[in-house]
């Protein structure tokens, strides 16, 4: 099998699962949000059916893709099951269902303040990089950075030189 087609394949068969993923999801947050204001039973029986779709949805796909796709989106697809069959309990055994709903979408609020908070974390100090490195750029001298040093000549003059030279010419000499 051709190397390139099994990438493209597993890349249409990856987002086609996301694609799907994505409405049960947004089907699943309508649901939560129509059910905190209005107390009836049906939408109770319909969040439930939508929470075991996903999360056997989720659980198809990672049984499928044992070996297919890198282990952190299988880990990451593992820890959704985990969470949607936590809430299909939450909810299942609440008596205060309202607030049950209102704690999960409230869970996903705080998801979502996190990874806006990180975003704006690296935002700010990339743009605090980008700001030093500009302040560097003009606080710099137009002088060239690397200067050459001139060559200065050793404090012992020629004359001195010669006579060091001479004598030790004369040590060989008598060595030899």
């Amino acid at each position: 099998m051709d190397i390139t087609q099994y990438q493209k394949d597993r890349a249409a068969e990856l987002k086609i699962f996301r694609q799907e993923y994505t409405e049960l999801k947004n089907n699943y947050d309508r649901l939560l949000n129509q059910a905190i204001f209005d107390q009836r039973d049906d939408l109770v029986v319909q969040i439930l059916e939508v929470n075991a779709q996903i999360a056997e949805h989720v659980r198809d796909f990672v049984g499928q893709a044992q070996g297919k796709f890198d282990p952190q989106t299988i880990s990451d697809l593992t820890q959704e099951i985990i969470r949607y069959q936590r809430e299909y309990e939450e909810v299942k055994s609440s008596r205060d269902r309202k607030k049950t709903f209102q704690k999960i979408l409230n869970k996903q609020t705080h998801q979502l303040y996190e990874v806006r908070n990180e975003f704006n974390f690296f935002l700010s100090l990339l743009l605090s990089a980008i700001a030093f490195i500009v302040l560097m750029i003009f606080v710099t001298p137009s002088t060239p950075l690397i200067s050459v040093q001139e060559f200065q000549s050793p404090s012992t003059s020629i004359q001195e030189m010669n006579e060091v030279m001479g004598g030790m010419m004369r040590v060989l000499s008598r060595n030899v």
